[in-house]
């Protein structure tokens, strides 16, 4: 069952979309607790939570895609916080040599 500090973490989220950390101490967790959101955010009642206050994978790639559609461009930031806001973040960095850049062509327009 969730507690109402995780209640209050996934409303902050809601009302203020940004940093993790902060929906927590907003919350009420300690900076301990706060300085590591995975700690909450990869918990199975948090993911619940998640999704009862609507935040489904279906909403964020929706919201994403149209968004990336209206807007193309450089979308880094966009899908850094739905990763974060679902739990969805490495624990090790990603590697920086050899990435290939693929570029979407909408021709649907």
């Amino acid at each position: 069952m969730a507690t109402l500090r995780q209640i209050r973490t996934v409303e902050n989220l809601l009302a203020n979309p940004g940093s993790v950390k902060q929906a927590m101490k907003d919350a009420g967790y300690s900076d301990v607790s706060a300085s590591n959101p995975q700690e909450l955010t990869r918990t199975k009642t948090f993911q619940e939570l998640a999704i009862k206050y609507g935040l489904t994978d279906k909403l964020i790639t929706g919201s994403l895609v149209a968004d990336i559609r209206a807007k193309p461009g450089n979308r880094v930031q966009e899908l850094a916080l739905a990763a974060k806001i679902r739990g969805y973040t490495a624990d090790k960095q990603l590697p920086t040599g050899n990435i290939t850049q693929i570029n979407v062509i909408n021709y649907s327009k």
